[in-house]
């Protein structure tokens, strides 16, 4: 599955098939106005995902940008605030990977480090075990809890 660039998922029915698999049914909800009845979905959901992008403003954690961060939300910043703030509301779980794990961080309190070296490019990362990996991280941004 491609996910688009702006947006978050919202599973709204898990059920495990005749088969014993598991199945998940998700709904993808593109960013739209705040306030847009695609917000009013996300009461149905199990679990929302929110998912990577662009960095988060800096206004969203009480901070003035370093370098060429943005201080106003962006309406995708402002979508998925409203979208947390349901999702606390009717106790839904919420999961971020990347970009939303940051915005979860900083929705729950904390804040980022705004420009972290060494990041935005291919590089090596070694595992406790020593194992070697090559990945690419595109955040310059890092949570601080």
């Amino acid at each position: 599955m491609t996910l688009p660039k702006n947006g978050f998922i919202a599973s709204i029915d898990s059920s495990y098939n005749s088969d014993n698999t598991y199945l998940t049914k998700l709904l993808l909800l593109p960013v739209v106005k705040v306030g847009h009845t695609n917000l009013e979905l996300i009461k149905q959901a199990k679990l929302v995902v929110f998912w990577g992008g662009e960095d988060i403003a800096t206004s969203l954690y009480n901070e003035r940008p370093v370098h060429t961060q943005r201080y106003k939300p962006s309406l995708r910043d402002l979508f998925e605030q409203e979208a947390f703030k349901i999702a606390v509301t009717n106790n839904i779980p919420m999961v971020g990977i990347c970009r939303g794990a940051q915005l979860l961080c900083v929705l729950n309190g904390g804040s980022l480090w705004q420009d972290v070296d060494n990041h935005g490019y291919n590089h090596e990362v070694i595992m406790n075990d020593g194992y070697k990996l090559k990945v690419t991280s595109t955040h310059h941004q890092m949570m601080r809890p």
